[in-house]
């Protein structure tokens, strides 16, 4: 049977940019009596690159936070066939890629399967220290992120923010886990030097996902915008309390933009991926029904066009 294969990649991590983590005095980690300098650059083009995320991996495992990291991520990665390690890539810049591959034979679109790939990239260029501290924010965007699937009806533009800036595995909890690396690994880190002292409660001094929270929700000038946008795609007020004209210290490298802000415009370019794949699946339905006699006019086949029909033109009226 000939198959027909539509790819759909999704990237929904955002690289977290906060104004930068400054200096830092240089500490050396031993690590199978290698010496790591934290603000050496981790990788070069002339190296092995599987080698340098295994040194990255053995980095993380010193710290008690990115053990643990690390146990819960190796799970799930058994679980898809591979070990931790195959997760990562060199790349351009630090990010989780998910692609959501859809499947349906030419002969019958109605019938899916659906099937999610992940791999992480660590961008070239960083330091050692920069490096660990991604690979901690991607790996739990990959362990704890819940899975979401764009096709379905009821893909809400306002559970799928609030799901990427403050759900689990989401951006306020990736952040804190590297922040909490950080402080393990890297001790003479002081607040004064990092952003992670942003979401530091000062009366008992621990990290706190609620001051977290306030923080990712500052988007600054992209206020009255923002909110435009969010009456153009139903989204209320009041499902995002924090929501703020404060300045916005957190920024998606991946778009330069406040976060809540940034996860709109993925939800965007999601769906305008997702709409252009359903006219083609349409396209194909069509072709497929033929010209069927009147009699044939409310057959399974028709009925299922029909209800197909409905659903696209519902969720995509606003990204054709």
């Amino acid at each position: 049977m000939s198959k027909c294969i539509l790819f759909l990649l999704i990237s929904v991590s955002f690289t977290v940019q906060a104004g930068g983590f400054g200096k830092f005095k240089k500490r050396v980690i031993d690590i199978d009596g290698a010496d790591f300098v934290p603000g050496k650059r981790w990788y070069r083009s002339s190296e092995n690159a599987q080698e340098k995320i295994d040194k990255l991996l053995q980095i993380l495992s010193e710290s008690r936070t990115g053990q643990k990291l690390m146990s819960q991520a190796s799970a799930k990665a058994a679980k898809e066939g591979k070990t931790i390690n195959e997760l990562f890539k060199v790349g351009e810049g630090s990010l989780l890629d998910t692609t959501l591959v859809r499947r349906f034979s030419q002969n019958d679109p109605s019938v899916i399967q659906y099937e999610t790939r992940s791999t992480i990239f660590i961008n070239k260029t960083h330091s050692y220290y920069n490096a660990v501290l991604d690979m901690a924010h991607e790996l739990t965007h990959y362990t704890f992120r819940k899975p979401f699937n764009p096709y379905v009806d009821n893909f809400d533009p306002g559970e799928f923010v609030r799901s990427t800036v403050e759900g689990t595995g989401g951006e306020v909890e990736a952040y804190l886990v590297e922040c909490k690396v950080m402080y393990e690994l890297f001790p003479s880190r002081t607040s004064k030097n990092s952003n992670c002292g942003m979401v530091k409660n000062p009366e008992t001094g621990k990290l706190s996902k609620a001051l977290a929270v306030e923080q990712f929700y500052r988007v600054g000038g992209h206020i009255r915008s923002y909110e435009k946008d969010m009456d153009v795609y139903n989204i209320s007020k009041t499902e995002f309390p924090y929501l703020s004209s404060g300045e916005a210290t957190f920024i998606s490298s991946a778009w330069g933009l406040p976060y809540p802000v940034a996860a709109l415009k993925e939800y965007k370019t999601i769906m305008g991926k997702v709409c252009q794949n359903d006219q083609k699946r349409l396209v194909l339905m069509q072709k497929n029904l033929g010209r069927l006699p009147a009699s044939e006019s409310t057959s399974p086949m028709q009925r299922q066009y029909k209800t197909f029909f409905s659903s696209y033109r519902n969720r995509c009226e606003k990204f054709m």
